[in-house]
């Protein structure tokens, strides 16, 4: 199964479980492949998905994809403000439906370290 496989099929049970989602989707330009956006976008989570108090981050890779560090920053920044983060493969997709509808807890992503944010390497007085 590939990551757009993978989007779509993830995409189809966030609208089963009645979530609002959002997926930006890179286009062709005159300098390749881009999605545009403004502010800090590059490594920004594939899908965004609230319901009922929940927002979940969700990045999605092949069974061999890393994210890259972009991605684990935009990870830790959502997972450190109260949001669910998911690093999600196609071999997950059987439990994700459990994740969704809030039968099993949701969980931190063993594979995403935590990134220190800019705050965090200044010295206070």
């Amino acid at each position: 199964m590939t990551e757009d496989e993978l989007l779509r099929a993830v995409l189809d049970l966030l609208r089963v479980y009645q979530f609002r989602t959002f997926h930006a989707r890179p286009a062709w330009t005159a300098h390749g492949m881009r999605t545009a956006v403004q502010g800090d976008g590059k490594g920004f989570p594939d899908i965004l998905a609230v319901i009922c108090g929940r927002i979940l981050a969700i990045e999605l890779k092949s069974d061999v994809g890393q994210p890259t560090l972009d991605q684990r920053a935009w990870l830790a920044a959502f997972r450190e403000n109260g949001a669910e983060v998911y690093l999600w493969r196609p071999s997950d997709l059987p439990g994700i439906p459990g994740i969704l509808s809030g039968r099993f807890a949701p969980r931190a992503p063993a594979e995403l370290p935590h990134t220190p944010r800019p705050m965090e390497t200044v010295r206070k007085p």
